[in-house]
């Protein structure tokens, strides 16, 4: 999606991955506010978060029947949040979307923006801190509470009824565990894998694809 932004603005990160896009339906709310009268995605640091207290939630907002419709489109990786933790004033960009298929779920990135060097010594004087650099990630090493998290989804996911309402068969522990620690190593904390199951099914079905009961 071809977007700019003015010289105020400089980009922290040019193609984020947003997580937490499969909770609450939020594929169907981008797209009731994808191409309305002022779409626009930006950034809200959300405090009360009880999983992450730098968690910043991905916003859209359009013009819908005359009235501003504002939807919650998931959230910066945790380990983004933390590099912007002291930042003030956030904007992002869409970037790209990946729309549903048969073979693909759907997945958002976008542009995250902070203010530019320019912006900084205009408004609030050249003592102010340096523009923020993104830091390549590297996964943390695993811990108890990551084997905890592993434990809460084995519960939500032993019993047959559960496992029926994300389409699959019973997964073992084991694989579980995998499939976190694939997502772990991608960058998903196993507190945003607990939040978000449908995207640790979506793991557990690649690693075994006869998993997926239809």
């Amino acid at each position: 999606m071809a977007t700019s932004w003015d010289k105020d603005w400089r980009c922290f990160a040019n193609e984020e991955k947003v997580v937490g896009v499969s909770f609450e339906d939020r594929d169907i709310k981008f797209l009731r506010l994808y191409g309305q009268p002022e779409f626009k995605i930006y950034l809200e640091k959300d405090t009360l978060n009880e999983y992450d207290s730098n968690a910043v939630k991905v916003m859209a907002s359009a013009m819908i029947d005359g009235k501003t419709v504002i939807e919650e489109l998931g959230l910066l990786s945790k380990y983004t949040a933390q590099q912007l933790k002291d930042e003030q004033e956030l904007d992002a960009r869409p970037y790209s979307v990946h729309l549903p298929t048969q073979d693909h779920k759907y997945g958002l990135c976008i542009s995250v923006l902070v203010r530019s060097k320019r912006y900084r010594d205009k408004t609030y004087g050249k003592s102010v801190s340096p523009v923020p650099q993104k830091v390549a990630w590297e996964p943390p090493p695993w811990t108890e509470e990551d084997d905890e998290n592993v434990e809460l989804l084995y519960e939500d996911l032993r019993y047959k009824d559960d496992c029926e309402a994300y389409c699959i068969k019973k997964p073992s522990k084991k694989l579980i565990k995998q499939a976190v620690k694939m997502l772990h190593n991608k960058g998903m904390s196993s507190d945003e894998a607990y939040a978000d199951i449908y995207r640790v099914v979506e793991e557990l079905v690649k690693i075994k694809p006869d998993l997926q009961d239809y």
